[in-house]
């Protein structure tokens, strides 16, 4: 597991690092939008499959 995790933890800092870079130029309304779209996505997913 270990060698999969050394693959992992850069790509992970790297894409919190985008993600933040992302969001500061995207307007705040259409971030918000999107982190509300996906969780309302995932919430009826979850409760439809069981």
């Amino acid at each position: 597991a270990w060698p999969q995790a050394i693959i992992m933890i850069p790509g992970g800092a790297l894409g919190g690092y985008a993600g933040v870079w992302i969001a500061k130029r995207v307007p705040q309304i259409a971030v918000r939008g999107f982190v509300v779209g996906v969780g309302v996505f995932l919430a009826f997913y979850y409760f439809t499959k069981g």
